[in-house]
C-alpha cells in the first residue's frame, strides 16, 4: 500500500532531543501519558453468488437440496448462497519521533513557551534563535597534549624566549590537566536576535548527531538557523535577580570545606562554564527547520 501523504508542510531536523525529559512532560501534559506505538487496522468485504440446481419432489423444500444431493422428482429448482469474502490489513507506526512534534505543538497551544529571554523568569520555558557555536569537550580532551605541542612547534626557541616558551608550556599541561577531568559534556554558545548571550550543555547521548563529525564539518559555528528549546536556569552575572541569588548563598553557613569548593567551582565555571555575561539554558530539543 502506497505511503499517506503527510499532513504538514514542515520537517524539522533535530541535532539535540532529551527523550527520557521529554517523555516526563509529555506524561504531565496528555492525559493518556506517553504513546508508545500506533496501529490502524483497515477491513474489505463482499460476498460471491454460488447457484446449486436439480431435480427435486414438488414436496421438497431448499433445506433438502441443500442437506441431500440425490434428490428426486420431476420439478427442478435452484438455490443461491452467498459466500461472504472479508480481508483485512493492520499498519503499525512507531510513534517515537512524534513526540518531539506533539510536545512541541501543545507547549505552544498551552502558551508555556517563552521567545523572550530577557523578560523571562527562572524556570520558564524558554524558545531561542540563532547561529550556534558547539565545543565538543570531548574532542578536545582527547586533542590537549597534542594541540600543545602543534602550537610550540613552529615557534622559533632563542635564549630570549626560552624561559617564557617553558611558561607557557607549564600552564598549558596544567590547565589540561583540569580540563581533562571534567564531565565530556558538549557545551553550546548562542547569540539570539536581541543580541542575548545564551550558554548550554547538555548529554551527549541525546545528541542525534555525533558532536565530532559536527566538529569536523563546521568548526565550532554551526552554519544555519537552529533553534533551542529549554528550561531558562541562570541569568548573567550582571542580572538584579542573579545578585539576590549571591546574596542567598551566603546566608548559608560555610565551613573551610565549603569555602574552598565554592571557590574552586566557581574558578573552573569562570575558565570553562557559563561566561558571565550568559543566560544559561537547561535544553530540551536543537534543531533546524528544513527548506
Amino acid at each position: 500500500m502506497a505511503q499517506e501523504e503527510p499532513h504538514t508542510n514542515s520537517v524539522f531536523d533535530f541535532l539535540y532531543s532529551d527523550k527520557r525529559r521529554i517523555k516526563s512532560w509529555i506524561a504531565q501534559i496528555f492525559p493518556d501519558g506517553v504513546l508508545a506505538s500506533h496501529s490502524r487496522t483497515s477491513q474489505t468485504g463482499g460476498s460471491k453468488g454460488n447457484e446449486i440446481s436439480g431435480e427435486i419432489d414438488a414436496s421438497a423444500g431448499v433445506s433438502a437440496l441443500v442437506a441431500d444431493a440425490k434428490v428426486k422428482g420431476s420439478a427442478k429448482a435452484a438455490s443461491k448462497t452467498d459466500e461472504i469474502q472479508s480481508s483485512s490489513h493492520s499498519k503499525s507506526f512507531d510513534t517515537s519521533w512524534s513526540l518531539e512534534l506533539d510536545l512541541l505543538d501543545k507547549l505552544d497551544e498551552l502558551g508555556m513557551i517563552h521567545r523572550d529571554i530577557a523578560s523571562a523568569s527562572i524556570g520558564s520555558l524558554i524558545l531561542a534563535s540563532g547561529v550556534p557555536k558547539l565545543i565538543d569537550v570531548r574532542f578536545i580532551q582527547e586533542m590537549w597534549d597534542s594541540a600543545s605541542e602543534l602550537m610550540h612547534m613552529d615557534r622559533k626557541i632563542t635564549n630570549k624566549n626560552k624561559t617564557q616558551v617553558a611558561l607557557e608550556k607549564k600552564a598549558m599541561k596544567d590547565i589540561g590537566s583540569v580540563f581533562k577531568k571534567l564531565p565530556p559534556t558538549p557545551q553550546l554558545y548562542m547569540l539570539d536576535g536581541d543580541d542575548n548571550n545564551i550558554w548550554a550543555c547538555f548529554d551527549e547521548k541525546y545528541m542525534i548527531v555525533n558532536p565530532a563529525s559536527l566538529a569536523l564539518m563546521h568548526g565550532t559555528i554551526v552554519k544555519g538557523k537552529w533553534h533551542i528549546l529549554g528550561v531558562l536556569d541562570a541569568y548573567p552575572d550582571s542580572h538584579e535577580n542573579d545578585s539576590l541569588a549571591i546574596e542567598i548563598e551566603e546566608q548559608y553557613p560555610q565551613n573551610d570545606f565549603l569555602v574552598t569548593f565554592s571557590e574552586v567551582a566557581q574558578m573552573v565555571r569562570q575558565l570553562m562554564g557559563r561566561p558571565s555575561v550568559s543566560y544559561g539554558i537547561t535544553p530540551l530539543l536543537i534543531f533546524r527547520k528544513i527548506k
